[in-house]
């Protein structure tokens, strides 16, 4: 009996034993097991140039321009930079390069590594369609297509779609059918203001000389009334 409990009691002590040896044959922090030994892997902006053996650690090299390593690795070389039309971002050693396009051009794929001209005006959408695609790039094409329907026109000021004048319901010809972004445009005729006779002398707004008005010098109101009068009867 006292063996036994001897036995059990033994049972952790074992199992922590073991633990503690297996957290020290453990790599180290940004180290990884190689061939049984626990090597040092290339830090962000290197490769390695040569693995660790059992007089060395491992050797890292520099990537060299046109190149990066974002992460700690044990890879025998640098990737290539991502090339770009339009940079946001240029590449550095440890980061990619980030594509973008200028103001006016769309993204021709995913990456964005070519642009293409935004050919859309008012009164038209974009449509991206998908052409193709793999596991690193997928690949887009682009329309323009109308906001409004065929009997709408696109109006800016109230930045959303209007009926067109339709002429031949008002009972007059067209002179302009509209378009996207214009209504139509009707050929009213002309139609002439009445002229409005003035019905005081102070509504002709004409210099003294242009009225046909001579007053009488010599300041008499009823020789004045009487010129006026006659004209005015003219």
């Amino acid at each position: 009996m006292i063996h036994l409990n001897l036995s059990m009691a033994l049972i952790p002590l074992f199992v922590l034993t073991f633990w503690t040896i297996g957290c020290v044959k453990s790599c180290g922090n940004q180290q990884t097991k190689i061939n049984g030994r626990c090597c040092d892997m290339c830090p962000p902006g290197t490769y390695v140039e040569e693995f660790c053996s059992e007089s060395q650690q491992t050797a890292c090299k520099a990537c060299p321009e046109g190149h990066f390593s974002q992460l700690h690795n044990i890879f025998d070389r640098c990737e290539k930079c991502q090339t770009c039309q339009h940079y946001a971002v240029k590449c550095k050693s440890t980061t990619n390069a980030t594509c973008s396009c200028a103001d006016g051009f769309l993204c021709s794929n995913s990456i964005c590594s070519t642009c293409v001209e935004d050919k859309c005006v008012t009164g038209e959408r974009l449509k991206r369609t998908v052409v193709s695609s793999n596991a690193r790039v997928i690949e887009y094409s682009y329309e323009c297509e109308a906001i409004c329907g065929e009997k709408e026109y696109f109006d800016v000021q109230k930045n959303g779609c209007t009926p067109l004048t339709q002429c031949s319901v008002l009972g007059f010809p067209e002179k302009f059918s509209g378009n996207r972004t214009h209504n139509s445009i009707c050929d009213r005729p002309d139609h002439k203001p009445m002229l409005a006779v003035p019905t005081n002398i102070s509504d002709f707004h004409l210099p003294k000389e242009e009225s046909g008005l001579q007053f009488v010098q010599d300041g008499s109101k009823e020789s004045h009334s009487c010129e006026l009068e006659s004209i005015i009867l003219r």
